[in-house]
C-alpha cells in the first residue's frame, strides 16, 4: 500500500509532515493524540502487531511536530504515562522500538 510506505518512510527518515498538514494536526491533535493512545496503552484490545507498530509509527510522528500546541495536546492526554503502561505489556519488538522512540521525543522537548 502506497499511504502506508509514506508512513513507514515518514518514521524511518524521520521526514516532518509535509507542512500544509500541520493545521489539521494543531486542530485535532487532541482527538489524535486520544485514538493513537489506546491500541499502545496496554488497556486496548488491539492484538495485530502490524496494526500496534503504524499507530505507534503515527503517534510517533505527533511528537516529532515542533508545535507547542501538538506537543501540550499529547501531554495534556496524559500519553506518557499510558505508554509506559503499554511498554511494559509490549511484546513486539518493531512496536518497543517505536514507543522507545516516543518516549525520547517527548523527553526531549
Amino acid at each position: 500500500n502506497a499511504k502506508e510506505a509514506d508512513v513507514g518512510k515518514v518514521v524511518e527518515q524521520k521526514e516532518s509532515p509535509a507542512p500544509y498538514a500541520l493545521p489539521c494536526i494543531r486542530a485535532c491533535a487532541n482527538t489524535l493524540a486520544e485514538a493513537l493512545t489506546g491500541p499502545l496503552s496496554g488497556s486496548g484490545t488491539e492484538h495485530d502487531d502490524v496494526v500496534r507498530e503504524r499507530v505507534a509509527g503515527a503517534l510517533l510522528l505527533l511528537t516529532e511536530v515542533e508545535e507547542e500546541d501538538v506537543r501540550a495536546a499529547l501531554w495534556q492526554k496524559n500519553v506518557p504515562e499510558l505508554l509506559k503502561k503499554g511498554y511494559e505489556l509490549e511484546e513486539h519488538p518493531a512496536v518497543c522500538d517505536a514507543m522507545e522512540r516516543i518516549a525520547e521525543s517527548l523527553m526531549a522537548a
